[in-house]
């Protein structure tokens, strides 16, 4: 058992869990940050961000990057790979914390275990989400797996349209999918993906108050069924 008590704990190394090591840290609490795969989570998915202050563009990664240079600077240690499986308070109040089989202890730990991917559930979409099948929820990163073939996004949001116009730059052809007319990303994501599909030669093409109800195919996607 490791002997060795920090001040914080902290679960998840996206830019919340990053945010608040900076703090820690900062303020000299022996601190600890806790990653079960990779530092930034779902940031990393994403290739291009205007709306952080200091950096007029900077992807995903660059920033997580810099977040956590400037949070390793302050004295806090980021493990990733590390998995945390139970929590348990101990009659001293600190906190034992178990993680890839060792055990640590705490003052105190905060959760900043971030948030998953939001699937279809529809059929098909589980048979073909092996890599290389066909369905992917990241459009950014599988962008040039798609070079040259007609791809269905599905969604309304920042990352929906992101990973729209990021796979237009690969595909043959996209079609975005989203169950409503108004989008709930931002305007000026939504402004630049109409001004995309309004170009002439656009291979970007838009269906509203649409659904996806079935993803078929034999070992790869091969089609997908829509109602309006």
């Amino acid at each position: 058992m490791d002997k060795e008590v920090f001040d914080c704990v902290i679960v998840g190394a996206g830019p919340a869990g990053l945010g608040a090591a900076l703090y820690a840290a900062r303020d000299r609490f022996k601190t600890l940050v806790f990653e079960k795969f990779y530092p930034g989570g779902q940031i990393n998915n994403t290739d291009r961000i205007e709306n952080y202050p200091g950096f007029e563009n900077i992807s995903g990664p660059d920033l997580i990057e810099k977040m956590m240079g400037q949070v390793a600077g302050f004295g806090a240690q980021i493990k990733h790979g590390s998995e945390v499986t139970s929590l348990n308070k101990l009659d001293s109040g600190e906190i034992k914390i178990s993680c890839n089989g060792d055990v640590y202890t705490a003052r105190s730990v905060i959760l900043a275990s971030g948030s998953s991917y939001r699937k279809l559930g529809v059929p098909g979409e589980e048979k073909f989400r092996k890599a290389g099948a066909g369905v992917s929820y990241c459009g950014t990163c599988d962008a040039p797996f798609f070079k040259g073939k007609k791809v269905v996004a599905v969604g309304g949001g920042n990352v929906a349209v992101e990973d729209t116009l990021h796979l237009a730059k690969f595909a043959s052809e996209v079609i975005l999918v989203h169950r409503r007319q108004e989008f709930r990303a931002t305007r000026v994501l939504t402004e630049e993906l109409m001004t995309k599909i309004n170009e002439p030669g656009s291979n970007l093409r838009l269906k509203p108050d649409t659904i996806v109800t079935a993803i078929d195919g034999e070992e790869r996607v091969e089609s997908v069924t829509l109602k309006n």
